[in-house]
């Protein structure tokens, strides 16, 4: 009876740390995930900025070729 209560506590123990490395694992996947976010928000903004700013030379050329 004592060997299974230890058996017990060794397998809680176990339980317990894969527990835990499961939520750092999880941790790690969402601050990864941000991280992704944040980069490909940034290279969307500088794409849509350039876009804006060559649509307005376009803009500026075709109103100075009709001048």
């Amino acid at each position: 009876m004592e060997k299974e209560l230890e058996f017990k506590e060794i397998i809680n123990i176990i339980q317990n740390h894969r527990q835990n490395a499961y939520r750092k694992i999880n941790e790690e996947l969402v601050m990864m995930y941000y991280e992704i976010g944040q980069y490909l928000s940034k290279k969307l903004m500088l794409v849509n900025m350039e876009k804006v700013q060559f649509q307005k030379l376009q803009t500026k050329s075709k109103n100075n070729i009709q001048l």
